[in-house]
């Protein structure tokens, strides 16, 4: 078991590999328990990509209710996106969670007030102080 603090994680939802019985897969009760305790170890401006397997009934409860529970974080302390392919809604799709995002922000010097004011990130420019 992780205790201490990881800059990168992956979780792969669905059934359990090599298996064959799809009554093996993981559940909604347990994955939002184990994502929040990524999330308490997850180091300042990490990241954790979600793999969701949307192909049955319980992955897709699993991405629709990931998806929801994404959505009341405050965008200041977690940034959530989503990568799906928009033509094959049953492909697997992917939650990318970054922790802490804001504070990249107050490391850009000179642009962190543009980056608070504008809630996202300059882009490099010339002479610009941004080392991303």
């Amino acid at each position: 078991y992780i205790k201490a603090p990881f800059k990168a994680g992956m979780f792969n939802l669905g059934w359990l590999p090599g298996n064959g019985n799809h009554e093996v897969t993981t559940k909604w009760e347990t994955t939002k328990p184990a994502i929040e305790a990524a999330l308490s170890l997850l180091a300042p401006d990490g990241i954790l990509l979600v793999a969701v397997y949307p192909g049955h009934e319980e992955g897709t409860h699993e991405g629709d209710s990931l998806a929801a529970w994404l959505a009341t974080f405050p965008r200041k302390e977690i940034c959530c996106s989503r990568f799906q392919i928009v033509n094959s809604p049953a492909s697997p799709y992917f939650f990318i969670i970054e922790k802490n995002f804001i504070t990249l922000a107050f490391s850009l010097g000179d642009d962190a007030k543009f980056a608070k004011d504008s809630g996202s990130f300059p882009r490099k420019t010339k002479g610009s102080s941004f080392r991303g």
